[in-house]
């Protein structure tokens, strides 16, 4: 995505993208099952949604320009 990790609500709740919802963020690829959706901050300081060992945009049926939906802890 384009969106860098500094602009992150901070928790991270969850991360909507096509009709996935993703709970936490990943610290590596290795931290879910493959075939597992997981979203990350690559090397590029930017927000990555993935599928390990896959394409997340076949699997999510998503394409550049998707809209992606970050949402933080609740207010109270």
């Amino acid at each position: 995505t384009n969106i860098s990790a500094r602009d992150l609500p901070k928790p991270v709740r969850a991360i909507e993208l096509g009709f996935v919802e993703v709970r936490e963020l990943s610290r590596t690829y290795a931290d879910v099952a493959p075939g597992a959706t997981l979203a990350l901050i690559g090397s590029s300081g930017h927000l990555e949604i993935s599928v390990r060992e896959g394409s997340a945009a076949e699997r999510l049926g998503v394409r550049r320009g998707a809209k992606v939906v970050v949402r933080g802890e609740t207010p109270r």
